[in-house]
C-alpha cells in the first residue's frame, strides 16, 4: 500500500499532447501524477494513472486525442469539456467519461481556479508516459 498527501507530489506542466498529428500544449494548468511510475515506482502493477490538475481561470488543455480512456471528476470550480460534437459544463461533484480516441478539450471558464482528478487507462498510454 502507498499512502501520500497530494501535495507531496510535485506539480509540473502537463505533457505535450497531440491533435491530428500536431503537438498541443496546455495553458494555465499544472498536473500531479498521483498514481504512476513517477510516484509509486516501476514495479507497481497498476493499469491506470490517477492525476490531480489545477487550472487557472482561462486555462485550457486544447483539443487533443489519445488511445486511452479518461474520466474527469471536478473537485472545485467549473470546467467546460468539448468533444467537437458535444459540450458540457461541469460543476463541483460532476464527472465526465471520454472514450479512447475521442477528441476533447478541457477549459476553465472561471471565475476561480478549477481542481479536478483525472484517471486514465495507463497501460494504453504510449510507453506508459502520457
Amino acid at each position: 500500500m502507498i499512502v501520500k498527501h497530494f501535495q507531496e507530489v510535485k506539480a509540473e506542466k502537463p505533457p505535450v499532447l497531440q491533435f491530428k498529428g500536431k503537438p498541443v500544449k496546455a495553458k494555465g494548468t499544472v498536473i500531479r501524477w498521483l498514481v504512476s511510475e513517477k510516484t509509486v515506482g516501476e514495479d507497481y502493477p497498476y493499469n491506470f494513472a490517477l492525476r490531480h490538475f489545477t487550472m487557472k481561470p482561462g486555462g485550457v488543455i486544447p483539443m487533443h486525442e489519445h488511445p486511452y480512456e479518461e474520466a474527469v471528476f471536478l473537485l472545485k470550480g467549473r470546467l467546460n469539456i468539448s468533444t467537437g460534437t458535444m459540450k458540457a459544463s461541469l460543476k463541483r461533484g460532476q464527472y465526465a467519461y471520454l472514450a479512447p480516441n475521442e477528441p476533447h478539450e478541457v477549459s476553465n471558464p472561471g471565475p476561480g481556479e478549477a481542481v479536478f482528478l483525472c484517471c486514465i487507462g495507463y497501460r494504453y498510454a504510449a510507453g506508459g508516459k502520457a
